[in-house]
């Protein structure tokens, strides 16, 4: 038992210096250092997520889309004539918000918000009648948006207006992350098991069963993605902090937990979209490892994963069959955003995702580890 014990733990020591220290990792790991470094300089130079900025776009295409209309040839009950008023409302909205940043005054900003993401909700319910061109963030961004205005209105607080504190940039860090995390998790895991193949001689007469060495390759990625997806981050915004201040933490954030669009503080979205990248790291780790023990290559496999977040990603709806499969909870972003809440009507968030994908891992590894015995690898 000590001896078995003791392989176990030499190929695990293997395995995570093959996954830590391969070359095509180094390049998915250097990927990451960049993104978390490399993004506050894109978003500063950029003026990402400057809320004035943000308003001289929305003005701009409101302005633009206004003067399509007539307004005088359209009745205030038809569907043009209220996509006029709700075109209004925005410009109403947007005024006041440039009007609350001019004279610094939050209430006023936060009534301008929530009266903007207002008459953009009622442009999604008009289906923009006449006003296709329109430039408005995604329905479930809109939602959102007006969660966290309302919510610092309840807890008179002040809305972020740029990024200018660690707190302000770890938000859009961790979007960026829960955007590029799936993709970057097939291209980190796609090589699983195939060590197996090239190291049979050595690998094989170690004393370990099968469901050991798959825990094993499983452990080394997970180490790999906790480093990756909350190590890292969290290093780098401390020392951002520490440059720059750190900000406010509790600063509320939208996120989906079941079937509501709710808030969050940053630091909770934060962990919670590194727990669900952590845990979709083990899922896809399982997945692959069947494909190789498939196919036999890294280029298939990495392409079947890759096709399939790219449909579950940027598909505007799936069919409702679906979501009792784990394609849906691939996409970070989709699940915590709430665009399948949105879009599809169905209660699905953080804990819904996380909950089918363990249901599934589940079941994943029984049949893996039913296949194993099979092929006499116990």
């Amino acid at each position: 038992m000590n001896r078995e014990a003791s392989k176990m733990k030499q190929l695990s020591a293997f395995f995570q210096k093959q996954v830590m220290l391969n070359q095509k990792n180094l390049v998915g790991e250097l990927f990451m250092v960049f993104l978390v470094i490399g993004l506050f300089w894109v978003a500063k130079f950029q003026q990402i997520a400057d809320l004035k900025i943000e308003t001289f776009r929305i003005q701009q295409s409101v302005q633009s889309s206004y003067l399509r209309y007539d307004a005088q040839s359209y009745s205030k009950t038809s569907k043009q004539g209220k996509m006029v008023q709700a075109l209004n409302e925005q410009l109403s909205g947007t005024g006041k918000i440039d009007s609350g940043l001019l004279v610094h005054d939050a209430s006023m900003i936060l009534n301008g918000q929530v009266e903007l993401a207002q008459a953009q909700l009622k442009s999604y319910s008009l289906d923009f009648a006449g006003a296709s061109g329109l430039l408005i963030p995604t329905k479930e961004a809109v939602t959102g948006k007006l969660a966290v205005a309302r919510k610092l209105q309840q807890v008179q607080g002040s809305p972020r207006v740029a990024i200018k504190t660690a707190s302000d940039y770890g938000a859009l860090l961790f979007q960026a992350i829960a955007v590029c995390a799936p993709f970057l998790i097939a291209y980190l895991v796609g090589d699983s098991w195939l060590v197996e193949l090239e190291h049979q001689s050595v690998l094989r007469n170690m004393p370990v069963h099968f469901l050991g060495k798959m825990a094993a390759h499983v452990k080394a990625n997970f180490q790999l993605s906790i480093g990756l997806f909350f190590v890292l981050p969290v290093v780098g915004l401390i020392l951002l902090g520490i440059v720059i201040g750190f900000g406010d933490w509790n600063y509320p954030t939208a996120f989906t937990l079941i079937n509501k669009i709710t808030t969050v503080p940053s630091w909770l979205a934060g962990l919670l979209i590194a727990v669900y990248a952590v845990v979709l790291t083990v899922l896809m780790s399982v997945v692959a490892i069947w494909l190789n023990r498939l196919i036999g290559s890294f280029y298939a496999t990495l392409l079947a994963l890759v096709v399939v977040l790219t449909i579950v990603t940027f598909s505007p709806s799936l069919p409702a069959v679906f979501y009792l499969t784990p394609l849906p909870y691939l996409s970070i972003a989709n699940v915590y955003s709430g665009h399948f809440l949105i879009n599809d009507h169905l209660p699905i968030g953080w804990v819904t995702g996380l909950g089918m994908m363990l249901i599934w891992l589940m079941g994943i590894l029984f049949v893996i580890s039913r296949w194993g015995r099979a092929k006499n690898e116990s």
